[in-house]
């Protein structure tokens, strides 16, 4: 766990308060141990494997294991995005195959006396292709909705082949859970406090004025409560991914701030988080944050040259055209 020696006051009195709250601790030594692919049940694909709506049917039938999401992929494998998908997953099995191995163990929890996939999707149907029965997995036991979001970006975000994209959703994921988990229990662990007190927490300005209006100060109080409650998560979650202020900010506005479509093509491109960045000051126009983001896809540019294509942008150039002076 990363020290407080250096914190604001402020900033430690949060994260005591919230530990106190929550009692959050560094993620667990876990051990890998197998499971049988035919225990395993898909209820998510973080990445699409099948369309959305054939998963939801499969769960809703009590079929979605991998094999039956295997079976529904090889189906529609004749179709765009699916030959590709089914392309990649085969390949993966190449390396599987012994003397091959998957690397990487799956997470799961168990809900509902059933063993779900947290992450790993994709190595447990390349698993099938290669004719494994088992994967390696480490077993998630116990967790609530929020500590399995920070467990997945604990441990899978150093994964090669998350994108920007999939960890901006996951940290954003993470957050709102955490947040809302805690919600209704936050004004008693705030016990006392007053406005003055909380607006110190929350880094909020001082009023130039008390209000004697009860119904005021207790509407200020809920409002200065949620904004204590979304930044003292943000210091938590920034202590568990060791992720800095700046950073934190960077990857939550790819998914807050950034087009779904945006998000998607970014996403499909592999591109990084530096390359996405400039593309955030052109929140409010969706369309225009796919058309730099495409062009900055095809000419594979760096996040400086993306600055400076926004900048262009900003001043009426259009992107491909922008791209070509830059070029």
């Amino acid at each position: 766990m990363a020290s407080r020696r250096g914190l604001p006051d402020a900033a430690r009195t949060r994260l005591a308060v919230l530990d106190q709250l929550t009692g959050v601790t560094q993620p667990p030594e876990r051990t890998v141990q197998t499971a049988d692919l035919a225990q395993l049940r898909f209820v998510s694909q973080p990445r699409e494997i099948i369309p959305p709506a054939r998963l939801a049917a499969l769960i809703a039938a009590g079929h979605n294991t991998p094999a039956a999401v295997l079976a529904v992929l090889q189906e529609l494998a004749a179709q765009a995005p699916w030959t590709a998908i089914l392309a990649e997953l085969q390949a993966m099995a190449q390396t599987i195959r012994p003397p091959g191995r998957v690397r990487q163990p799956i997470l799961c929890y168990r809900e509902a006396g059933q063993d779900m996939v947290l992450d790993g999707h994709r190595r447990c149907l390349a698993s099938l292709l290669a004719g494994q029965q088992t994967v390696p997995a480490l077993a998630l036991a116990g967790a609530t909705a929020w500590e399995r979001a920070i467990d997945r970006l604990v441990i899978v975000s150093a994964h090669a082949d998350w994108t920007a994209i999939e960890y901006a959703r996951g940290l954003v994921s993470a957050w709102e859970l955490l947040q809302a988990t805690f919600a209704g229990q936050t004004a008693a662990a705030l016990p006392g406090l007053t406005v003055a007190d909380l607006q110190n927490l929350a880094g909020a300005p001082a009023a130039d004025e008390a209000s004697g209006d009860d119904a005021n100060a207790s509407g200020e109080l809920e409002r200065l409560t949620g904004r204590w409650l979304k930044r003292a998560t943000r210091e938590v979650l920034q202590r568990l991914t060791g992720l800095g202020q700046t950073s934190f900010y960077h990857y939550t506005h790819l998914a807050l701030r950034l087009a779904p479509a945006a998000q998607d093509l970014a996403q499909q491109a592999r591109l990084t988080e530096r390359q996405i960045r400039p593309v955030i000051a052109l929140a409010g126009a969706p369309a225009v944050q796919t058309a730099c983001l495409h062009a900055i896809a095809a000419h594979d540019l760096p996040g400086h040259l993306g600055h400076r294509l926004v900048q262009a942008v900003q001043a009426g150039a259009e992107p491909h055209a922008a791209v070509r002076q830059l070029l």
